[in-house]
């Protein structure tokens, strides 16, 4: 991850903290919502962790989650279907999710 500014990069995904906006190959990308972002920042944060769902609730969400609640499964099915490689986002079954290190 490299940061510069306000703009987190891993491999061709960019995130400006500042405007909200997701670049691909320095392309936008459709408007993500704001706990979408989060989401994404957090998993761009560190790039090849994968994070529990609970440390992704509490980042996301603000708290941790309902105990079986797939809130965090469904922002990622979101944040998937706006990214030109939905691949980029792994998913670790019974653990959670990470940025692919590359992404892309």
């Amino acid at each position: 991850m490299a940061e510069t500014g306000r703009v987190l990069t891993a491999g061709r995904l960019a995130l400006d903290l500042g405007t909200h906006e997701v670049r691909w190959d320095d392309a936008p990308l459709p408007a993500f919502r704001p706990r979408e972002f989060a989401l994404l920042a957090t998993l761009i944060g560190e790039p090849g962790r994968v994070f529990t769902k609970r440390e992704l609730e509490t980042a996301v969400l603000g708290y941790d989650g309902l105990v079986g609640s797939r809130a965090i499964d469904q922002h990622v099915v979101n944040v998937r279907a706006k990214l030109p490689d939905p691949t980029a986002i792994r998913t670790v079954r019974g653990v959670g999710y990470g940025l692919v290190a590359s992404a892309g």
